[in-house]
This record gives C-alpha cells, sequence and structure tokens, in this order.
C-alpha cells in the first residue's frame, strides 16, 4: 500500500510544470423560497433540482467552494465542497458536494460526492441514465474514465472512451450498504469532422455483501 501511495505522488510530481502551474478559488452563496397554495409544491418545482428541494420546502439554501490548481497544461486538481440547508429534510443540514477531482491527459479520477453536469441542456428526464439524474444528490464514491476519445492512430479516425464506476448508496434502506457498480465502454468513428458514430455498452448492478453469501441485480443496457 505504501508503494501505491508513493508512486501516485510521484506521478503527481512529475506532472507539474512550475511554469505554468496556478491556482484559482471560486465559491457561491445560494438561497431559494418556495410558496404553494396547496401544502406540496407542483412537480416541476422540485423535480431535477439535485436533491435540494422536495415537495414540503419553504426554504432552502447552499454554500459551496472550490480550488483548482493546474500542474501543467495537461494535468490539473479540483477540490471542491458544499453544505446545503433545507427546512422541510429532518437533519436539515447536510453534504450537498465534497469530492476531489483529478485530470492528467485523457485520464479523469473523480472521488467523493460531486454534483453532476446537466446534460442535453436539462431535457433528458434522467439526465442521460438513473446513476446521473439530478433528483437526488449524487452518490458517493469514486470514478475512473477518459476525458476525451482516446484514438488508435493519429488521424482520430477510430478511438475508445471508457468509464468505470463504483459508489454507495447509504444505509438508511432495506440492506444496508448497498453498493452501485458502473462501467461503460463505447467505440467510435469519425467519418467527417463534423459527422461520426459511436455505439457502446453499459453495464450497471446494484449489490451488497452478506455474510457467507452475497447478492447483487445487474442491468445491461446497449447505446449507439
Amino acid at each position: 500500500m505504501k508503494h501505491k501511495i508513493l508512486f501516485l505522488f510521484l506521478l503527481l510530481i512529475s506532472a507539474v510544470d512550475p511554469v505554468f502551474s496556478q491556482v484559482e478559488y471560486s465559491g457561491s452563496i445560494n438561497l431559494e423560497g418556495y410558496y404553494s397554495n396547496k401544502d406540496k409544491l407542483p412537480f416541476w418545482f422540485y423535480s431535477n433540482q439535485r436533491g435540494r428541494v422536495s415537495e414540503e420546502t419553504n426554504f432552502d439554501g447552499w454554500i459551496s467552494g472550490k480550488m483548482n490548481y493546474d500542474f501543467s497544461k495537461n494535468s490539473g486538481l479540483e477540490i471542491g465542497g458544499g453544505i446545503l440547508y433545507q427546512d422541510a429534510v429532518k437533519d436539515e443540514v447536510f453534504i450537498d458536494e465534497l469530492y476531489a477531482d483529478f485530470k492528467y491527459s485523457w485520464l479523469e479520477v473523480i472521488a467523493g460526492r460531486k454534483q453532476k453536469e446537466e446534460l442535453y441542456d436539462g431535457l433528458s428526464a434522467t439526465n442521460e441514465n438513473f446513476a446521473w439524474s439530478l433528483n437526488a444528490r449524487p452518490l458517493p464514491g469514486i470514478q475512473i474514465k477518459s476525458s476525451e476519445p482516446i484514438y488508435f492512430n493519429k488521424n482520430k479516425k477510430l478511438g475508445f472512451e471508457f468509464s468505470w464506476n463504483e459508489y454507495l448508496m447509504g444505509d438508511d434502506r432495506y440492506v444496508k450498504g448497498t453498493r452501485l457498480h458502473y462501467k461503460s465502454l463505447y467505440l467510435l468513428y469519425n467519418f467527417k469532422s463534423d459527422w461520426s458514430l459511436k455505439a457502446g455498452i453499459k453495464h450497471f448492478a446494484q449489490w451488497e455483501e452478506i455474510p457467507q453469501h452475497g447478492g447483487h441485480n445487474q442491468l445491461v443496457s446497449l447505446n449507439i
């Protein structure tokens, strides 16, 4: 384990360009109020709100901030976090996100709980798939993926993209310690600069470990 940590540290140091390296900070404070003449808010008020708004919310707010440190032109580290308050939730104050996002060339590793990017301008009800849905807070875990297509040759005609993910689903459920595994692999071919074909497979597995026996549910989807 010590050798692995040392290797990662040396890789991080070797990626640093002292001429290019720079640090940036940013943050925001958000406050929202809701009113309805009925007991619950209309559906579109609380749907796709990243778990920050529920049916009975009257007031919510969150504070978030992040730090970006660019080691070089091809590598960087982003560390972010945020705290959320909502009057309709029993605990009221909880973690909105807390993560570290490391990028090196075409590789990206995200550890922790990070809010997902909204895809297709919010037109997708599940934000591409149910694991990235914006109807709940993001799951804590680790994601290893390609941040851009990886090509087999210099003309950038044929390439692939991949993703490997492991997440925890929380203890407030029938089976405690349930986990979500997700991986994907896509092949893509660029016919022209503005026309390409991409096809791949996604695999989901919800699983848990129980003494003497285990269990899992799997879902496989094909995407073109």
